[in-house]
């Protein structure tokens, strides 16, 4: 996925966005990676928190992180999101990114309430979402741009920004911040320079433009 010119531009912009996140949020903390996977959030989060614990179901995923970060202040662990093994109130920042698309709402509502479970009271969640509106506007441009790169038809869950901020708020969450990533319309910039990409990549964060954007990050603090 993240080969191509788009998915490269992506990468930049997600990662951008993950650090202001942390920037604003973040000092010295006890961090879970969620569905950590091969480690690509890990760099980024290792330079913020003073410990990091990278989790997932997959042993081989991890493996292939482990091989590439080994530190002190890096643990792992095997286990499955919906059953962590972790006491409540555990963690400072909980991180989550390219996992709950690929469940249905209801599941995913259940994951977030385990990540609250594991947070403190003030704790911070960063996890991510597909956008509903682009796939409903841009369906047919974007059936033809998979069909040439012969992707497989996606199954991701997709979900309004609106909607999944009401029931994290339903599960003692206060949001924070709304922030959209990437847009299947950047692909227009495909020859424009990669600083241009990236600054009209950028145009996505936030209001107009952001219900046109792929992804959205929702950061949000546990209530007391």
């Amino acid at each position: 996925r993240y080969h191509s010119w788009y998915g490269a531009l992506f990468v930049k912009l997600h990662h951008n966005t993950l650090r202001e996140a942390l920037d604003d949020y973040v000092q010295d903390a006890l961090i879970l990676d969620l569905a950590s996977g091969t480690g690509h959030n890990l760099g980024i989060l290792l330079n913020y928190g003073r410990f990091v614990v990278a989790s997932d179901l997959t042993s081989a995923m991890l493996q292939e992180s482990i091989d590439q970060y080994q530190q002190e202040k890096l643990a792992y662990t095997l286990s499955n999101a919906l059953h962590l093994p972790f006491s409540n109130d555990t963690f400072d920042v909980v991180v989550s990114s390219r996992f709950l698309h690929l469940f249905s709402e209801t599941q995913q509502q259940l994951f977030v309430q385990e990540m609250g479970r594991i947070l403190k009271p003030g704790g911070v969640l960063i996890v991510d979402f597909y956008n509903r509106y682009p796939w409903l506007l841009l369906s047919p441009f974007i059936a033809l741009y998979r069909t040439i790169k012969r992707k497989r038809p996606t199954g991701d869950t997709l979900n309004t920004i609106t909607k999944v901020c009401r029931w994290m708020e339903q599960q003692n969450f206060a949001v924070r911040r709304k922030i959209g990533i990437g847009s299947y319309l950047l692909l227009m910039a495909r020859f424009l320079s990669d600083v241009t990409a990236f600054r009209l990549g950028r145009l996505f964060g936030s209001p107009p433009f952001r219900f046109l954007c792929e992804q959205f990050i929702i950061i949000a603090q546990k209530q007391p």
